[in-house]
Parts: structure tokens; sequence; C-alpha cells
């Protein structure tokens, strides 16, 4: 959801660190290693161009299929927070990124 805002802007990392602490409660490492490991893939797709945003959703898609579990830990309403200001493309790609996570949550529930 971050990278498909063209600027990942302060607003994103914020609702980040948000869902993290919901996520992990008091546990700051954990916290800490979430938003860290979510913005080096942030950069490799924005800045290092190592990996993009279809590759990473392609991967992703095949992490569910392999660990059904997974689309258990897919949390809409949590995704949904990360619709920050943004252009209207980048506002029409993270809608686009809702839907195909909420396909592959109907397809494996």
């Amino acid at each position: 959801m971050i990278v498909a805002n063209k600027e990942a802007q302060a607003c994103e990392y914020e609702v980040l660190k948000e869902i993290a602490k919901e996520i992990y409660k008091d546990d700051e490492y954990r916290i800490e290693v979430m938003v860290r490991i979510t913005k080096e893939y942030v950069n490799k797709v924005t800045t290092q161009n190592s990996l993009d945003i279809d590759e990473l959703l392609l991967k992703i898609d095949k992490e569910i299929k392999l660990n059904k579990r997974f689309v258990k830990k897919i949390n809409i309403n949590h995704l949904r927070r990360f619709i920050c200001e943004g252009d209207e493309q980048s506002n029409i790609a993270q809608q686009r990124i809702l839907e195909f996570f909420e396909a592959r949550i109907r397809e494996n529930s």
C-alpha cells in the first residue's frame, strides 16, 4: 500500500507504526523490525528498482498459495488506513491492491 503511493509520505509511516503497535503491543523490538523491513521494501521498489510493485504482489500471492494460513494475517482494515493523500493514479493503485487482497481472502476462506 505504501509503495503504491508514488511519494511515500510521513502519513504512511505513521500509520505503519500505529498498526505495528496494535499487532505487537509493547514489544518495541518487533515494532521497530516491522517498520524497518517495510521501509527497506519500499526503498527496493521506489529507488533501487530491484523490485516492482507487480513482482512484489506476485510474490505475496505465491506465499499465500503455499501457506494458506497467511491469508488470515491480512487485515483489510489495516490496509485501508494506508490510503493517505496522493494523486489519482496512486489512489487507484491502492484501491486495486485492496481489491487484490480482498479477493485472496475470499478465495482462501
